[in-house]
């Protein structure tokens, strides 16, 4: 009521633990694991098949997690980076679907960026290879770059998702530039 009068509050439920909202909004996600190979990956998830880079769906963050945990840790890789990537989301305590297109990171930034464009891609075939849609994607510590942008742009307008990405810029024109670009 106060409110109506343009009194401030604050409303909360005064619960010890933070409240977990579930999302109906899966994200897809474009990831490597530094020195993990398909082979590592599809053993992890039980399959034998290797024939292209795996994309997988997790009922929620947590199960993401562990899964990339434990692929890190069984193969001794040292790359946090995706994993660092699911942990920022797991702290917004939302629980929702998550997607994992997979890819390799190689030594020449090229084939890492052919790879990286691909994994994009194959979120098109999600629903065929997982049961679900991504409503959002991203490709954490790549999407500055302009072909992995320009690539999450055009998937998210054909899929008629949203695709978030990065952008490095020091000052407001630079950025203007950028997302011009």
């Amino acid at each position: 009521m106060a409110a109506n009068y343009g009194v401030n509050f604050n409303i909360s439920n005064g619960a010890a633990s933070p409240i977990k909202v579930q999302s109906d909004t899966p994200i897809g996600i474009a990831g490597a694991i530094k020195g993990a190979s398909k082979e590592m990956i599809y053993t992890k998830a039980g399959y034998e098949s290797v024939d292209s880079f795996p994309i997988f769906a997790f009922s929620n963050v947590s199960k993401a997690k562990e899964f990339v945990n434990d692929l890190i840790k069984e193969n001794n890789l040292q790359d946090f980076r995706l994993l660092d990537t699911l942990e920022c989301i797991n702290l917004q305590n939302v629980s929702n679907v998550i997607i994992i297109s997979f890819f390799e990171e190689s030594e020449e930034s090229e084939n890492t960026l052919t790879n990286i464009v691909n994994a994009i891609e194959a979120f098109k075939k999600a629903k065929h290879k997982t049961g679900f849609n991504p409503d959002l994607i991203i490709a954490p510590y790549y999407s500055h770059e302009a072909g992995v942008k320009a690539k999450l742009e055009s998937v998210a307008s054909s899929m008629n998702i949203t695709a978030i990405v990065d952008l490095y810029a020091t000052n407001v024109g630079e950025a203007i530039n950028t997302m011009e670009a």
